[in-house]
């Protein structure tokens, strides 16, 4: 199936520490730029007087492949009070007929599965193409994934439906727990959970995020 640029929604998310709102995030929005014609992105700034305790900036995005939604190459730019850090993905899709070569500029060249994702194109890939109303409780769904240093299995556990409060209602929705990767954000594997709307749409309303820095819990705010 042809990847359609125009069926992608963009979504906003308020991101809070308990009551207080820390943060905003922008997931899954379409640009251009010098070098791409369809640039995948996802990004949470610091908003309020989160600023003046810890800034960030953290931006993370993929250049897509029009014809497939397999990204090209992909970047990974956090930007904090202290520092800035940046790290650039390609991926040649041609030279080999079973498998990709991930060109990482912090840790080399690697042979990967021909059809990976970058971790941003993974979670779009996830949402668009599987029936959530189809899965039943346990059921695993597998992503090859590359996360900027190395290939990552991103696996996603379906948890059931369950009743979730939002600041404006009450939904049924379909609740997802997607293996996180240890290293600078993530303590263990199991420190997410993201909870899809049990309709057509299937957007996914929440989410909670249990990172080094702290517990986040996002909602979203176009819905």
């Amino acid at each position: 199936m042809k990847f359609n640029p125009d069926e992608v929604t963009e979504l906003h998310y308020s991101i809070s520490i308990g009551v207080f709102k820390v943060a905003e995030a922008r997931v899954f929005s379409i640009d251009t730029s010098e070098n791409c014609t369809c640039r995948l992105n996802a990004r949470i700034q610091s908003k309020g007087i989160a600023k003046l305790f810890r800034n960030i900036d953290y931006h993370f995005g993929s250049c897509l492949d029009i014809e497939t939604g397999l990204p090209i190459w992909a970047f990974r730019h956090m930007k904090t009070r202290k520092n800035i850090t940046y790290y650039e993905t390609s991926y040649d899709r041609f030279s080999r007929v079973d498998s990709t070569i991930a060109f990482s500029d912090s840790s080399g060249r690697h042979i990967v599965d021909k059809n990976i994702f970058d971790l941003v194109s993974a979670y779009l890939h996830f949402w668009k193409n599987f029936p959530l109303d189809q899965m039943q409780e346990g059921e695993k769904i597998v992503i090859p994934t590359f996360f900027y240093f190395k290939p990552f299995d991103l696996e996603i556990v379906y948890k059931g439906k369950e009743e979730v409060k939002l600041k404006h209602r009450t939904l049924i929705c379909h609740k997802f727990a997607p293996q996180t990767e240890i290293g600078p954000f993530f303590k263990t594997n199991d420190d997410m959970v993201i909870w899809f709307s049990d309709d057509e749409k299937y957007l996914p309303v929440k989410a909670y995020l249990n990172l080094r820095v702290g517990s986040l819990k996002g909602e979203l705010t176009n819905y």
